[in-house]
């Protein structure tokens, strides 16, 4: 495992992991979901704020990869993927 910085604060058995980005005063959080890094920004400016809002993004993220919605995605082909698979589901007979 990668050594983190001296500011990196882990939570949640170190699923999150908080840093603070040089230049600016919020925290940004990184978790893996899906085999995949998603770094988002918890707009905090200090580490209690910041430590609620990752644990709300990391929660969210999870609970839209277990109901089968990609957790972020900005990309068209994403969502065109699952709105084929929906209505293959509808035709096959599985309901909407």
């Amino acid at each position: 495992m990668p050594k983190l910085s001296p500011n990196s604060v882990t939570m949640m058995d170190g699923a999150i992991v908080l840093t603070q980005r040089r230049g600016t005063v919020r925290w940004q959080a990184r978790f893996k979901i899906d085999g995949r890094w998603k770094r988002v920004t918890t707009k905090a400016k200090t580490l209690a704020e910041a430590k609620v809002a990752a644990k709300e993004s990391y929660l969210d993220a999870t609970y839209r990869v277990n109901l089968g919605v990609p957790a972020q995605s900005k990309r068209f082909k994403d969502v065109a993927k699952m709105a084929v698979n929906r209505m293959q589901k509808a035709l096959d007979g599985g309901g909407a």
